[in-house]
């Protein structure tokens, strides 16, 4: 009978994850994020901030016409694509939905003033 790292390996898969922790797995992915621009103006003393991103990006074979990003904190100003026309756009709690067939160049504006974290 294989002793040590032998028997280790024939035996049972064993996890390093808390007792009740629930399994947490990332988004899959619609989109290659190739490149980032991103204007920030920060206003401390009135403690306002404002920004502008332009991300350029290649759709996956698995992007079904809307884009998902991170956004918690702020106000959306625009979404516009590389042509500057405006995007059909939705913030659902901390997560930006982005809806445009094809997408290649998106632009976001916004501001806010403090932010909850960070």
């Amino acid at each position: 009978m294989p002793t040590g790292i032998l028997a280790r390996r024939n035996s049972t898969a064993k996890t390093f994850a808390e007792p009740d922790a629930v399994p947490n797995y990332g988004p899959s992915r619609t989109s290659r994020i190739c490149h980032y621009d991103l204007k920030l103006t920060l206003e401390p003393e009135e403690r306002h901030y404002a920004g502008e991103a332009t991300i350029r990006l290649q759709p996956l074979p698995s992007y079904a016409g809307v884009l998902r990003l991170d956004f918690s904190d702020g106000i959306i100003d625009s979404v516009t694509d590389g042509h500057g026309a405006n995007l059909e756009y939705r913030h659902l709690g901390s997560v930006l939905e982005v809806h445009a067939s094809h997408l290649e160049l998106v632009t976001l504006r916004w501001h806010g003033g403090a932010p909850s974290a960070g």
